[in-house]
């Protein structure tokens, strides 16, 4: 009679304690979902800042290919009317007229060196813009690897937690023991 009252006991205590673990797993669950669901939405916000910083880094090489056809252009533009000139000044004083264009061609170089130097800059500027904004991007995933490791370690603790409840539960209620020591 003894026997069966301890056999009822420890599989009433048994039955509680896989309760309270089913509820451990459901929490833990919920949390997992509550985790890769922000993980998504830190992956899409990286996905969104990604794709913007793509499209101004086009739309910059865009103006600056823009800058270079109109600059060929002008060169063209340049060589043609240097062609003109040249033809009109056959009948003038030419050692006159070549330290005149001389002098032009040097500023327009110094021009176009300035002009370079403008560009370059502009790209310094797109390349740090780039960098920041990857940094940006590395700054989520950090945050994002960070709040999955820590949700994956509180997993393993509540599991952990569970198992030492049951184990601890079935270890002080077992009827096997408990009529060993009562013989």
């Amino acid at each position: 009679m003894q026997r069966k009252t301890l056999v009822v006991m420890a599989s009433a205590m048994a039955i509680m304690a896989a309760t309270k673990f089913s509820l451990a797993q459901s929490t833990l669950s919920d949390q997992i979902n509550a985790v890769a669901q922000a993980q998504q939405q830190q992956r899409e916000v990286a996905a969104e800042r990604q794709a913007a910083a793509e499209r101004r880094y086009r739309e910059e090489q865009e103006r600056i290919e823009a800058r270079r056809r109109a600059a060929e252009a002008r060169a063209e533009a340049r060589q043609r009317a240097e062609d003109a000139a040249r033809a009109k000044i056959a009948n003038q004083d030419r050692s006159f007229v070549l330290e005149q264009r001389k002098l032009e061609i040097e500023n327009e170089e110094l021009n176009l060196k300035a002009k370079s130097t403008l560009v370059g800059r502009e790209n310094d500027i797109i390349n740090s813009n780039l960098a920041r904004s990857q940094a940006g991007t590395n700054l989520v995933q950090s945050r994002a690897d960070a709040t999955k490791d820590y949700a994956e370690g509180t997993k393993t603790l509540l599991s952990d937690k569970g198992v030492a409840a049951i184990n601890e539960s079935l270890g002080k209620n077992n009827p096997d023991k408990n009529s060993k020591k009562s013989k």
